[in-house]
């Protein structure tokens, strides 16, 4: 008994000496919080730079920039020369007689300048004017520049912090498991047994003081708030560590994407982007690069688009499309069969309280980091997002079992696995808002409110740490910016519901033709050959995808394309209007166009893309790869969107007298915006895929920035999930879920509630008859 008691006093005495040491960490943590924090809002790399205008409209383009330090600024340039400028300009016309509309919507055009003593946009290169036209009045375009500029320090301080903050959340975690472990030992060599020599007549006595001593031990451990702590350490490690990952990923796939078309000279290691940053000739948006070189270049081949070019091209593009697809299909087999698939189905199976083992382990994480990228870079049509919830899953898994608390508690570790769940579509999109949600709706059994607080705060600690490492990010924190200049109509809720429509019936097609074919290729000889299949559906792939331009791109990139309204210096198809260049108008209008044949050619490829799309997804969900669903489904409704937003604007042009349109169209202004169409036909057919409601809509919202919109995406995804549950209930992952004969407790499933009583009476009856 003086035994007990005095162990108990030791582990008390051990427990409270550790109570200043660990405050003083985690002051250190939240001051670190705070430091990082501070450095995004108060951002010191942004500067603004004007460009005055006289009345007569003669435009002075050498914007100086306006920074408290500007002389280190400079002097920090003159080194590492990371200035951007961004010019607005408009189209000019062809016939250099006609006068230049200088109030038509510009175009964001970024030009790389070496010195950001001045901001210069007459030397922006347009692809689509010739020379003499751009030498002679580009400077007359352009009445606007800004310039945003990225000080080596500050990315320097701002790796300094979250360096240190991996620090103090490692040392925290270190003194967790030590303290822990020694408390843990105490209590445990304390309790009598008999192997020790204990008499079988005091055991019970025995077992009331182990009892008392592990209540004790563990009052001691809540006293040094442990039991809070360990719990916000764990998400600070998963969020910091899901960051970094989603990051490294993130930069790994732009290069790899670049890398199926050419390389940069003197620089392999960078993308297209990182290689032209410092040229004063390359715009943002276009392909003129003095540095970048592709390969049939490097072959001694002339970019003339002649049929050579064409075709090495294109033989490049498929080998790479191969090589890359059969890498990631080895990788899975051989070291990690769990990698394979989305992983959502197998997360909610996981939340639902049944074991897979090795599903979270550090090789699935691992592969799947790595294979991720890989599949992407290949062109196949499969997102990151979905394997994202997988991969920080992962993380958390792996990070919860450095913690006692964690590791001895499945129930306590799955709720560290919803709010990684959370931080997974966090990282994906941008979205920890829609991350909690999507947690909360979509893979979670058992979600109380500290769970809900713990998933924001691990969603928010992964956003901002993705956000901050990420030093080629655009100047939006959004991953689709939009930003629509006419308000939607009362009378487009029409077509917003057709388009919800439509997302709930190619919803639910979808979802019964891929697991069709899952089951197939499960109980048929495919499945002894996954790297076979996988390599034909790559193969089909690009020889197919190759030729079209919208399925050649990169599936975001279409999306981001589908999602912008066109201006009139915009020289995509889709854009092929024909305006009016010389009339003088105010700078917020847009006047409604005519369709020229640009953008019907562009509508009949995307229709092509459209069915491609959807018939190459069905075969391509489900491979023994790293395989998504959101963006090809979000990519299918972009362009469904996309081609009846055009149709709204035509006949607004063609029938501007219909009373529909008289209110609202009536100044020739163009009240139709085909970009909305695209964004709400999104919304719609993620949500006929996944079934996901508020979640998706709040996910939407942070992906394109503009909450003016909501409401058409709330009808959109309504309609979309009447029509999708009339067709049959069940999202793509439950599906799955069934298809794979994992445990499963459906709560909108209907049982039959008989009992022994109703039984025996059949029973009886049907004996009597």
């Amino acid at each position: 008994m003086r035994r007990t008691l005095l162990t108990t006093n030791v582990a008390a005495s051990a427990a409270v000496k550790t109570t200043t040491t660990t405050t003083i960490i985690n002051a250190i943590t939240l001051i670190s919080l705070v430091i990082i924090f501070s450095s995004l809002i108060i951002s010191p790399n942004t500067v603004n730079c004007s460009s005055p205008a006289s009345d007569d409209k003669s435009l002075h383009l050498n914007a100086t920039l306006s920074h408290t330090s500007r002389e280190q600024n400079l002097k920090d340039e003159q080194i590492h020369g990371n200035v951007r400028c961004k010019c607005l300009c408009p189209t000019p016309p062809l016939d250099r007689s006609l006068p230049v509309d200088i109030s038509q919507p510009r175009r964001h055009l970024y030009v790389r300048n070496t010195s950001p003593e001045e901001c210069k946009c007459d030397n922006v290169v347009l692809p689509h004017l010739s020379r003499d036209i751009r030498m002679n009045h580009l400077t007359e375009f352009c009445n606007k520049c800004e310039c945003k500029y990225q000080s080596r320090n500050t990315t320097t301080i701002r790796w300094f912090v979250i360096f240190a903050l991996i620090i103090v959340s490692a040392m925290s975690l270190y003194m967790i498991v030590t303290t822990s472990t020694k408390l843990g030992g105490i209590a445990y060599e304390s309790w009598p047994s008999e192997a020790n020599g204990v008499q079988p007549n005091v055991v019970n006595h025995n077992h009331m003081q182990q009892g008392q001593l592990w209540q004790n031990t563990q009052m001691a451990i809540s006293r040094t708030k442990f039991g809070g702590a360990s719990a916000w350490l764990c998400l600070i490690v998963i969020g910091v560590v899901a960051g970094a990952v989603a990051s490294v990923i993130d930069i790994a796939t732009g290069w790899m994407k670049d890398l199926r078309e050419g390389i940069c000279q003197g620089a392999f290691y960078l993308n297209r982007e990182q290689c032209c940053w410092s040229l004063n000739d390359t715009i943002f948006e276009g392909a003129h690069c003095s540095k970048w070189t592709t390969w049939p270049q490097l072959l001694g081949i002339t970019p003339d688009h002649s049929f050579i070019d064409y075709f090495m091209s294109f033989l490049t593009y498929i080998l790479s499309s191969l090589l890359f697809a059969g890498l990631a299909a080895l990788l899975v087999k051989r070291f990690a069969p769990h990698a394979r698939g989305s992983g959502i189905p197998e997360v909610k199976t996981i939340l639902s309280g049944f074991v897979i083992k090795g599903y979270l382990s550090k090789w699935t994480f691992i592969v799947k980091s790595i294979c991720m990228v890989l599949v992407v870079a290949a062109g196949l049509s499969l997102g990151k997002e979905g394997p994202f919830v997988h991969i920080v899953c992962c993380i958390g898994n792996i990070v919860s079992h450095f913690f006692p608390r964690y590791a001895r508690n499945d129930a306590k570790r799955r709720e560290i696995l919803s709010a990684s769940s959370a931080a997974g579509v966090s990282v994906a999109f941008g979205a920890p808002i829609g991350g909690v949600l999507f947690s909360l709706e979509e893979v979670s059994y058992y979600f109380p409110l500290k769970t809900l607080w713990r998933s924001f705060f691990c969603a928010l600690v992964a956003a901002f740490v993705l956000r901050s490492i990420n030093p080629f990010s655009n100047e939006h924190m959004v991953m689709f910016y939009v930003d629509y200049t006419r308000p939607w109509i009362l009378f487009e809720l029409v077509p917003f519901a057709l388009l919800g429509a439509f997302g709930g019936i190619i919803g639910s097609m979808f979802i019964k033709f891929n697991v069709r074919w899952c089951y197939i290729r499960k109980t048929s000889i495919l499945s002894q050959y996954p790297v076979m299949e996988i390599l034909a559906i790559a193969l089909i792939t690009s020889f197919i995808g190759y030729h079209n331009e919208f399925t050649r791109m990169n599936s975001s990139e279409l999306i981001k394309l589908l999602f912008t309204p066109c201006g009139v210096a915009d020289v995509s198809m889709l854009c092929d209007y024909q305006r009016n260049l010389t009339e003088k108008v105010s700078f917020n209008r847009i006047f409604i166009a005519e369709a020229g044949p640009g953008v019907y050619k562009s509508l009949f490829f995307l229709t092509l893309a459209l069915i491609f799309k959807f018939v190459i997804t069905i075969f391509t969900f489900g491979l023994a790869i790293p395989t998504g669903l959101f963006i090809p489904a979000m990519t299918m409704g972009a362009i469904t969107g996309r081609i009846i937003g055009v149709a709204m604007e035509q006949i607004a042009f063609n029938y501007p007298d219909l009373w529909i349109f008289q209110n609202a169209c009536s100044t020739g202004e163009n009240c139709m915006t085909p970009g909305l169409y695209a964004m709400v036909g999104a919304a719609a057919t993620l949500s006929g895929v996944t079934r996901m409601t508020v979640s998706l809509v709040v996910i939407m919202f942070e992906l394109t920035g503009n909450a003016d919109f909501i409401v058409p995406v709330m009808v959109a995804v309504m309609f979309s999930k009447w029509v999708g549950d009339a067709f049959g209930r069940q999202s793509i992952y439950d599906a799955h879920i069934y298809l794979n004969d994992y445990p499963c407790l459906d709560p909108e499933e209907k049982f039959n509630a008989a009992n022994s009583a109703s039984t025996m009476q059949l029973e009886r009856v049907a004996e009597e008859t």
